[in-house]
């Protein structure tokens, strides 16, 4: 069982409709005559972190939706990008071709998204690369920097009968008005 062992390659022009949606066994696909992925066609493929297709023209709603992918499969030719096709995915970089069409929450909780380039004519829909909270590890929200940043701290208090305080409980929630914690640096 390795990840050679859990690669799949086929000679398939498109991939239905959640042909293979939350396969967990899926690491790599090979389809170099690729050219149109259907909605959730490979959403929930965790395990999914490499792709290697052909000239890809379309891909469907929450297609990559929760995928392990680092990196999008070759859209020089994309005319479609369907909403949620790579939301939750592991995505660093996307390069969106000349008149594409880039639908709503495309790219949305893309929480390692760098850098994006965006052809001439693109039309972006809805919150395409909306990614307001940055996850962070227990180590970092304990930094007071990153407390202080993104995050504001509330308290409250259990009182007994009489209105002693019993006891106080802490927490901290993402503040908006703070700001993005995206990790986006480039969108030209």
């Amino acid at each position: 069982k390795g990840q050679a062992n859990n690669t799949l390659t086929t000679s398939a022009t498109s991939i239905a409709t959640g042909a293979l949606a939350g396969n967990t066994k899926i690491f790599k696909i090979i389809a170099n005559d690729l050219t149109s992925i259907g909605a959730y066609a490979f959403a929930g493929c965790t395990n999914l972190s490499e792709i290697q297709m052909g000239q890809i023209t379309e891909i469907g709603e929450y297609a990559f939706m929760n995928t392990g992918l680092t990196k999008t499969p070759d859209l020089t030719n994309i005319s479609k990008i369907g909403q949620f096709a790579f939301a939750g995915s592991k995505i660093k970089k996307v390069e969106i071709a000349d008149n594409a069409k880039l639908e709503q929450y495309a790219f949305a909780h893309c929480y390692l998204l760098e850098e994006v380039v965006i052809g001439s004519g693109v039309t972006i829909g809805e919150f395409a690369f909306y990614s307001p909270v940055q996850l962070y590890t227990l180590e970092q929200i304990q930094n007071t920097q990153v407390l202080s940043a993104f995050y504001t701290e509330k308290t409250y208090e259990v009182k007994d009968e009489s209105g002693k305080v019993q006891k106080t409980y802490s927490y901290y929630y993402y503040d908006i008005t703070k700001g993005s914690a995206s990790r986006l640096k480039t969108v030209t």
